[in-house]
């Protein structure tokens, strides 16, 4: 008898401990959620709600901001009767990318990943820690996140992306209503399947645009981790589109002209390895984009110009995949 209710009492114990572990775990999930900072785009969680309205993920949307206002994910989805979602995030460079896309990749079975390579110029690992923090704080803790981590951040920095509460938790007092309304969107992120649309209009006629035939080197981390995306789409049996969204004149003196001769160069590579390739800079004939009105600064489109390269774009992948 004393053996029964030894076992008894210890697993009214262990209930208790999985309780509090439990509410512990939710209770965390919440904070983090609530004080992390909501000034970037929330895209990377809509990897996790596939279905909701009928369509799983047919079709990722991937890159940097380019890709997050150039293409619109739900207007995509009803066109193609496909499910699309836009994971890009602002200022993502390519190996953010490669890790964002393996934790898409592990939880989701698409067809077809459409990747936007103007980033592909800036080579080095993360844009920024704050860029870096965008495109890692939606992704679970988990394999890809931990092999993210350990490979783009320093040993001394690596607990805050692990768990992000650790860099936001002296935002209690600036918490506002922003918050609070930010905290509670999750319907509407996954109901617009992700990207935005910008206002305005920057007239973008002036932009000199190189010669086609004109290329920069693609500098070695940027092509490690594009061929790592090769190869993980390999492995995934994915097809992979490559796409350049049109842009204008670069902000950074340092890059101005280059940007483009780096999209030809990739555009060089992925026609020797047979990987379909997108420059649509010069492709204005084909998408109907107008230089003069169809941006909303210098590099991003506007809701005009993502109207257009949105159904061009879904009428290619038509005609060549579905």
């Amino acid at each position: 008898m004393d053996r029964i209710d030894k076992a008894r009492a210890f697993l009214k114990k262990l209930i208790c401990v999985l309780i509090f572990a439990l509410v512990f775990v939710l209770l965390f999930c919440c904070v983090t959620e609530l004080v992390r900072d909501k000034r970037y785009a929330d895209s990377a969680g809509l990897m996790y709600q596939p279905g909701y309205d009928g369509y799983g993920v047919d079709i990722v949307l991937a890159g940097s901001s380019h890709m997050l206002d150039g293409v619109n994910a739900q207007a995509m989805t009803m066109e193609l009767r496909k499910g699309v979602i836009n994971i890009a995030q602002n200022s993502q460079i390519i190996p953010e990318t490669y890790y964002a896309l393996m934790e898409t990749l592990r939880v989701n079975s698409p067809s077809l990943v459409v990747l936007d390579i103007y980033k592909l110029l800036q080579d080095q690992k993360i844009s920024s820690r704050e860029s870096l923090h965008f495109t890692l704080d939606g992704i679970r803790l988990g394999i890809p996140k931990i092999r993210a981590v350990y490979d783009l951040v320093e040993p001394g920095e690596r607990a805050e992306y692990m768990f992000p509460v650790i860099a936001y938790h002296t935002r209690w007092k600036e918490l506002g209503r922003t918050d609070l309304e930010a905290a509670m969107d999750t319907f509407d992120k996954f109901r617009t399947r992700g990207g935005q649309l910008l206002e305005g209009n920057y007239d973008n006629s002036n932009y000199q645009l190189p010669a086609r035939d004109e290329v920069a080197q693609i500098g070695p981390v940027s092509m490690d981790y594009l061929q790592r995306i090769v190869s993980l789409c390999e492995e995934k049996g994915v097809d992979l589109l490559l796409v350049a969204i049109p842009f204008g004149d670069d902000y950074d003196d340092e890059y101005k002209g280059k940007r483009q001769q780096t999209v030809n160069a990739a555009e060089k590579w992925a026609n020797e390895k047979g990987i379909p390739f997108l420059n649509m800079p010069y492709m204005n004939d084909l998408t109907g984009l107008d230089m003069k009105t169809d941006f909303a600064d210098r590099a991003h489109l506007n809701e005009s110009g993502n109207r257009k390269i949105t159904d061009f774009l879904a009428n290619y992948i038509k005609e060549n995949y579905f």
